[in-house]
């Protein structure tokens, strides 16, 4: 079994299955996001060039580009056969969350600015390599500007994690605030709201499922981690299915149909026992104060 290293344990992204087979990316405090095989945790290779903190992390479905989302205001593009960058999209603040869109050719990007953006990457060059070769035609040639949003949508609060659906919604979670947005970015609106009574830690989409694991039958299963409780919704009409709750708070979940299997990540066992500490310390101050009385 693959455990990351310490500084790799911001964020971790598989890919679709592809013909060479599924990979695995991993954000990093370290700002070295890396490419792994994803069944075996092998290390392919590092994406280079973020000054910062890398918090979140995105591949296409061909696995061909990999996106990444830094402390350093910054959002990069990479080739993730080469390891090039292809482009580097500057933010006014900390980018927490990419995700490319179900054509491949969009990335949206969401962070603490408290705005969604949507890039068009149509126009970047296929590899870096090959853009390297046609500047290397021409003495003149410059480097193209990165390329401008298309669609900047304000969000109620900063942006933890945007991911789309089948569909090309956007569902967006949130650093302070509850629930789930919905977004439909040809209008650059919010059309839906789940609401979940917590902080959602994170969301994942499965596909397929069945009778009570999955209200559609082999449909979308979303999966949702927030509190202290896993829940299972239907993708489509956002009905919850099941929960399943547990004494500690969880930081992320998996979903496994063809098992009917919910897998759920535990919190920092260091931060835990950092908020018991205080919250004993507030009750010591709150007896001590009741006595004084």
């Amino acid at each position: 079994m693959f455990f990351p290293p310490p500084n790799q344990t911001k964020h971790q992204q598989p890919s679709s299955p592809t013909p060479d087979g599924v990979f695995l990316t991993s954000a990093s405090k370290d700002g070295q996001p890396m490419l792994r095989n994803g069944l075996t945790g092998d290390w392919i290779g590092t994406f280079v060039g973020h000054k910062g903190a890398v918090w979140g992390c995105s591949l296409d479905k061909e696995a061909l580009r990999c996106a990444t989302g830094s402390a350093d205001f910054s959002a990069r593009v990479f080739d993730a056969v080469s390891g090039d960058e292809l482009a580097c999209l500057p933010h006014s603040h900390i980018v927490r969350t990419v995700a490319f869109g179900p054509d491949g050719t969009s990335l949206v990007t969401g962070g603490y600015e408290k705005l969604l953006r949507v890039y068009d990457l149509g126009a970047l060059p296929a590899s870096a390599s090959s853009a390297a070769a046609t500047a290397r035609a021409s003495a003149l040639a410059e480097a193209p500007p990165p390329p401008a949003p298309l669609v900047a949508a304000t969000a109620p609060d900063k942006v933890r994690r945007a991911l789309f659906n089948a569909e090309g919604l956007l569902f967006t979670s949130y650093i302070d605030a509850p629930g789930l947005g919905v977004w439909d970015l040809r209008t650059g609106r919010c059309v839906r709201t789940l609401e979940t009574g917590c902080v959602v830690s994170d969301f994942s989409f499965a596909e397929g499922g069945s009778g009570e694991a999955s209200s559609s039958g082999g449909g979308t299963t979303l999966v949702v981690a927030g509190g202290k409780a896993a829940s299972l919704y239907d993708a489509s009409s956002l009905s919850l299915v099941k929960s399943f709750g547990f004494d500690f708070g969880i930081n992320s979940a998996a979903f496994d149909p063809s098992r009917s299997r919910v897998v759920a990540g535990k919190r920092d066992l260091e931060r835990e026992r950092e908020i018991l500490e205080r919250e004993r310390y507030s009750r010591e101050r709150e007896r001590e104060r009741e006595r004084e009385r």
